[in-house]
């Protein structure tokens, strides 16, 4: 009979990802593994199929229907499955094929969005009909070592920012994190997929939740309290000049004051909120340094935090 192995190839910046299908071992080709995303669209896999015949079946003019599909990890429940395509004898003959190897023909599979996207296999489905008259054989379907392992893709939902704590879903979660959280916040694991971050004490900061599929990972940012706001700009001045200073908020929405001290010899310009210049004047610090001291206040929902920049004049 006919053996089926399944594999792929991935093409980098496409939707349309092209799928390869050999039916035995292919000699130094690298079985490699799949993820599916899953962001509520329609997917299309296409590629290319081929049959490799077992000795007793050479002397035989055989047909063969085959359909690639997409299953669980259970290798039995089907969640979608393509058109089919037929091969036949001829195309077990020279220049493309042989006796043993038939030649490739193109394969797909259509996977409808309302379909929901779990980790599984990409199979290959096949019947087999010796020619003129035999009777199709029952559905056979590739081995799991012959079949694509399917990783579907994680979603992460929940709060952007959160005062105490918050509860996040993760949809196929793999290898989940909270990163830039060292005296900010805390992760603990709930059931059905979900994930509780909580604040700690007064911390404050931008932390990352993440789930690690293979070598991709997704993210979602969350802000905790009140993030301070930061200042752009030089630290050290060294010459006479115009500076420019801006700020970068925290958080989306959140009011900002800032309030500037500026020794003699250093002019300060405020232009919004969130910019403002410093014109230094003075022709010598003497050795010394002259200090500007810069105060931002940020205020949100979950109160204010502060940050102090010391920007240094020395010429």
């Amino acid at each position: 009979m006919a053996q089926a192995q399944t594999s792929f190839e991935d093409v980098t910046n496409t939707r349309t990802t092209f799928l390869t299908s050999f039916f035995e071992t292919i000699p130094g080709y690298e079985r490699r593994q799949f993820i599916m995303p899953d962001d509520g669209n329609e997917l299309t896999y296409h590629g290319i199929t081929g049959f490799t015949r077992t000795p007793e079946l050479i002397p035989y003019a055989v047909q063969i229907i085959a359909t690639l599909v997409y299953t669980d990890l259970s290798r039995t429940n089907i969640l979608a499955e393509g058109l089919p395509i037929t091969l036949n004898y001829l195309d077990f003959a020279a220049p493309e094929g042989n006796a043993t190897v038939s030649k490739g023909k193109s394969i797909g599979i259509t996977i409808p969005a309302t379909v929901n996207k779990v980790d599984g296999y990409f199979m290959t489905k096949y019947q087999v009909q010796l020619l003129p008259n035999g009777a199709w054989s029952n559905f056979m379907y590739s081995t799991e070592e012959q079949s694509v392992p399917i990783f579907a893709s994680s979603r992460i939902t929940g709060p952007n920012a959160i005062c105490s704590d918050g509860v996040f879903t993760i949809t196929n979660p793999r290898t989940v994190t909270l990163e830039n959280a060292s005296g900010v916040a805390t992760l603990t694991a709930l059931e059905n997929n979900q994930w509780k971050v909580t604040r700690i004490g007064n911390g404050s900061g931008k932390v990352q939740l993440k789930s690690a599929v293979g070598s991709k990972v997704y993210v979602k940012d969350i802000n905790v309290g009140t993030p301070p706001s930061v200042l752009n700009g030089p630290s050290i001045i060294r010459t006479n000049g115009l500076f420019n200073f801006s700020i970068s908020e925290s958080t989306i929405g959140a009011s900002i004051e800032y309030t500037v001290m500026a020794p003699n010899g250093v002019e300060f310009t405020p232009i919004d909120d969130k910019n403002f210049t410093l014109n230094v004047t003075t022709t010598s610090t003497g050795g010394s340094t002259l200090m500007v001291r810069v105060t931002i206040k940020t205020t949100n929902s979950c109160g204010t935090s502060q940050y102090v920049k010391n920007i240094g004049i020395q010429i």
